[in-house]
């Protein structure tokens, strides 16, 4: 059979609009997919992110106060603290290269380092001399390397050295004049600037590598 122009037309047309009418709907359901798995990979990286920052709050504090009264869980608390830093230099890795974790991984054990210096300085009631400065300077400038901008570079390694590391500081002086009220004040403002932490740090990796997610 011979179908004439008018309805060769109109058979292609009819065509092509189912054509279209499909493209879009299976286009739209890859699409609603595609954003729903990227949502959930920034949403586990963010809650990873806050996992790993407040959990080493949580062990710098218990590993300092264990020091402070002597218990003999503080090895447990320091090899705890050191899993988790490992963790978060490798989850920094995972997206900055294998090549940054031992530097990463570095940085966080000199924090840990000053802290040492400072408890053993206030015990022995000498007066500190402990510089966070240099080692928030060390991080934002390892960060800036792994082109991360200036401000928020800087932003970042204060909050994660200077800040908390001064908190810990006014937290032990607390432990040593009783004011327990203030310490626990404190050890609290650290855990939110753990998190805060944990937020910049996973929207500098979602702006850097749009493509892992």
């Amino acid at each position: 059979m011979v179908l004439s122009r008018e309805k060769l037309a109109l058979w292609l047309l009819t065509i092509l609009i189912i054509g279209l009418a499909l493209g879009y709907l299976f286009s739209s359901k890859f699409c609603r997919v595609s954003i729903h798995k990227r949502v959930d990979q920034i949403t586990s990286l963010n809650q990873e992110l806050r996992r790993l920052f407040v959990h080493r709050t949580v062990w710098t504090y218990h590993y300092l106060e264990s020091r402070f009264l002597n218990h003999e869980d503080q090895q447990a608390a320091a090899d705890q603290l050191e899993r988790t830093d490992s963790q978060l230099a490798q989850l920094f890795a995972r997206y900055y290269g294998q090549s940054s974790m031992d530097p990463f991984l570095a940085i966080l054990q000199e924090q840990k380092n000053n802290l040492d210096e400072s408890f053993s300085q206030l015990k022995a009631e000498n007066n500190m001399t402990a510089n966070f400065k240099n080692t928030e300077q060390a991080l934002a400038s390892f960060l800036w390397q792994h082109k991360v901008l200036p401000g928020d570079a800087q932003e970042l390694a204060q909050m994660m050295i200077s800040t908390t590391g001064s908190n810990f500081i006014e937290i032990i002086k607390a432990w040593v004049s009783k004011n327990w009220q203030r310490a626990f004040t404190l050890y609290e403002e650290n855990l939110e600037i753990s998190r805060e932490s944990a937020d910049l740090l996973d929207r500098l990796i979602t702006e850097e590598f749009p493509y892992k997610f």
